[in-house]
């Protein structure tokens, strides 16, 4: 048998490899001109034409996409720096205040500015017949189609480039040295000047806006920032693009962003610099113009990309770049081609295993940490939601033992915390006032639960006791609150009522019918929650405000004189919401909650800009949450593990005697301190065996993490296997690295296990 074994493992190991070698070829190729004059910018109209203009009056054009260019009559000697297009309409400026303008198939005319002196820096058309122009010490002029007026502004900064959103007119934004940022909102009446303090020190070059949520500007030194136009208006809120290809670079290299969609752009510099991000800016694949015979000292002055993967780029001595076509016949967009596909040739296992292990190690890293985290929150989320379903508080027990925390929780906690959001126009700010309060209400009330002489629980809350002759009419003040809530004023508070009422309006314009109304929580999530929400705070609404003073049975009638016997006042909401919970992260798949939690409602993103939002002047901690895969990655395995570990904890509450928390009660401690104290580290001792098999799946199942793109070990054998094609190799590795891994766990979870047994509990 072992002879057996060891011929597999040597046949393995001596498995063919594929020999070969790699070659690339530039994405891009020279076009042969007729001319040498420096074009320095370029344009394409809807129909595939391109225009490029130049050194001395330069204008030429393209009617195949760039393949070949015809020398058009120019009518200025100035040099033409800068351009714009929009629905026929073309746009030229240049040096000595040139402006030019062609409409449709007409000639080109000349519309100068008045001020001879002004080297324009940047155009742009916000309408067929309004046109801006725009360059240092603050020089804005602005043409209605007949006349220029001079809109400048008396700061003396140097504008560098303007952009208006195409087919809208009315959105604007200018973009110049020192990080000034100027926006509009009514087609260039009026500008506002925007302080972003990560670029304030920086000069920005270029800008481009994508739609009325999307914007982009890059520095000269390859800092990119965005705009994306959610609670506000375009250009008014600004964020840093995390990105290490060009942040820092003091070269001065970039001097164009060419945004294709709200992922892709492409950044260009004079250096032949020319990048494509395909994330919205944070990684770049580099254009090795480096494969083209171009002269040391050519300059790259301009890119534009025709639909997205054809484009052009122009330089110095009139030197025109085009995309070529891949082996299948479409635009390569400029990325490296790989002239063939050849497999890396390693004859020996070790050399492939020196390659290769350090991948292997970053990938089991970055497993690691998300199964870390996850074990560690799961097991707070489940022991959170074990308490609750084992919870005995009914609504009985809520009105008749804790009706005063109810009051302040409704009449005072809540109401502060809508108050102090909508004041601050943040969520994150409720949120905190309102645990911050009820925090503050809890110290309250043990310090003077400490002060009495009596023990055990005591009645009221932080010394407020509701008289007995009261208590009804406070309860059913209470559910009429719960129901209709604060309507009026600006700090409104809606109740069940107003939120079942807002919530079926949304959703009936889903116009969903019969059964397609399953999928409402999707088409409307906000609308489901609220529609939910005042459900569950409508039931027992109704119940206080019909409360008598009795918790009996409700019997509700149907034909016949038969009733159905109910007892409301013994649901048990903790218990409730805790189900809810459990059966959906339990009943759906994994693989799916990762994909939704990520993808759906951006729960990574979320959390990233509220933790940059919250700790603006802590760097370390932003630095820490600004990894949105990780985080996603993190909230999935730990909500779904949460799930069944709340299973798992509350088998064993169960298992241990009713007996030892009646004895718990009875000298004095609360049911919280009774759980604290006897009855989890009880439960945790006996349920130790199923939780490590928890935790061993937790750590097989982050292998899903990589459907978001998360690196972690599944990723980076599927990278290897695709490089080297060691399929054997490869999956090998990652199946010992699991092994090592569970193995482990499993061992110190054995160990913590006899070292915590229960002394005559159990067979072993």
């Amino acid at each position: 048998m072992n002879i057996l074994i060891f011929l597999i493992i040597l046949l393995i190991i001596n498995l063919p490899t594929v020999n070969g070698q790699i070659g690339l070829r530039s994405g891009w190729e020279i076009i042969d001109t007729d001319f040498d004059e420096d074009i320095f910018s370029i344009i394409s109209t809807e129909d595939e034409q391109i225009w490029g203009f130049g050194e001395s009056g330069l204008m030429i054009a393209s009617n195949d996409k760039g393949n070949s260019w015809e020398k058009k009559e120019s009518i200025t000697e100035n040099n033409l720096t800068a351009s714009d297009y929009l629905d026929g309409t073309i746009l030229v400026s240049g040096t000595n205040g040139t402006v030019l303008h062609k409409v449709q198939d007409n000639a080109w005319n000349i519309i100068n500015i008045p001020d001879e002196n002004v080297d324009i820096k940047g155009v742009a058309l916000s309408s067929t017949d309004s046109y801006f122009v725009i360059g240092h010490n603050g020089i804005i002029w602005h043409y209605d189609g007949l006349e220029w007026d001079n809109i400048s502004f008396s700061d003396n900064q140097n504008y560098n480039s303007i952009s208006f959103i195409d087919g809208d007119g009315l959105n604007g934004i200018i973009v110049g040295e020192d990080g000034i940022i100027l926006t509009t909102l009514d087609g260039g009446i009026n500008w506002e000047r925007i302080d972003f303090p990560s670029v304030r020190d920086e000069n920005l070059i270029s800008l481009q806006l994508l739609s009325d949520s999307r914007a982009y500007a890059t520095t000269e030194n390859g800092h990119i920032i965005v705009s994306r136009g959610l609670d506000t208006s375009i250009g008014f809120d600004w964020d840093l693009v995390n990105n290490e290809s060009f942040a820092g670079n003091s070269d001065g290299l970039i001097n164009n962003v060419e945004v294709v969609n709200s992922l892709k752009i492409i950044i260009s510099g004079q250096n032949n610099i020319i990048a494509t991000s395909k994330d919205g800016g944070n990684t770049f694949e580099f254009h090795n113009l480096s494969l083209l015979p171009l002269d040391q000292e050519f300059i790259l002055n301009d890119l534009v990309m025709v639909d997205g993967f054809c484009g052009v780029a122009s330089g110095s001595d009139g030197v025109i770049l085009k995309t070529i076509l891949d082996d299948n016949g479409y635009c390569s967009e400029g990325l490296d081609q790989s002239i063939g596909f050849e497999i890396e040739d390693f004859n020996k296992f070790g050399e492939f295993i020196e390659k290769y292990s350090g991948w292997m190690l970053e990938g089991l890293i970055a497993t690691m940490k998300i199964v870390a985290f996850g074990i560690i929150i799961g097991f707070l989320i489940g022991i959170i939601l074990a308490m609750c379903k084992t919870a005995p508080t009914s609504l009985k027990d809520m009105v008749e033992s804790n009706l005063e925390k109810m009051l302040l929780l409704t009449w005072l906690v809540i109401p502060l915390s809508v108050i102090s959001s909508k004041i601050s126009n943040n969520s994150s700010t409720g949120i905190i006032v309102f645990f911050s309060i009820s925090l503050i209400l809890l110290i309250i009330n043990l310090a003077k639960n400490r002060k009495s002489d009596n023990s055990g629980e005591k009645e009221g809350f932080i010394g407020l006791i509701v008289p007995k002759k009261h208590r009804i009419l406070f309860i059913r003040f209470l559910g009429i609150s719960l129901l209709i809530g604060q309507p009026i004023g600006a700090y409104n508070i809606r109740g069940s009522l107003f939120l079942i009422i807002e919530s079926m309006m949304l959703l009936s314009e889903l116009n969903l019918h019969g059964i397609d109304n399953i999928f409402a929580p999707i088409g409307d999530p906000r609308a489901f929650l609220y529609l939910l929400l005042g459900v569950m705070i409508t039931i027992p609404s109704l119940l206080l405000i019909t409360f008598t003073g009795s918790y009996g049975a409700v019997e509700i009638p149907y034909p016949n004189g038969n009733k159905i016997k109910v007892e409301p006042w013994k649901i048990r909401p903790l218990n409730s919401v805790a189900t809810i919970y459990t059966d959906i992260f339990r009943n759906t798949p994994l693989i799916v909650q990762f994909l939704f939690l990520h993808f759906g409602i951006e729960i990574g993103k979320r959390i990233e800009e509220s933790a940059a939002e919250f700790f603006v002047n802590i760097p370390f901690l932003v630095d820490i949450f600004s990894d949105r895969i990780y985080l996603s990655a993190i909230c999935a395995l730990a909500f779904n593990s949460g799930a069944y570990q709340c299973e798992t904890l509350r088998g064993a509450i169960a298992a241990i005697p009713s007996g030892q928390m009646e004895a718990g009660r009875s000298i004095g401690l609360t049911y919280l301190q009774t759980m604290r104290l006897i009855i989890i580290p009880q439960a945790i001792r006996i349920c130790i065996p199923p939780l490590g098999n928890e935790m061993v799946n937790l750590v097989l199942n982050s292998s899903l993490a990589m459907v978001i793109g998360y690196t972690e070990l599944t990723r980076q054998g599927k990278l290897i296997n695709a490089i080297t094609f060691q399929i054997t190799w490869t999956w090998g590795m990652v199946m010992i690295s699991y092994f090592i891994v569970t193995w482990t766990l499993a061992l110190i979870l054995r160990r913590i296990e006899a070292k915590t047994r229960i002394p005559g509990l159990g067979i072993l």
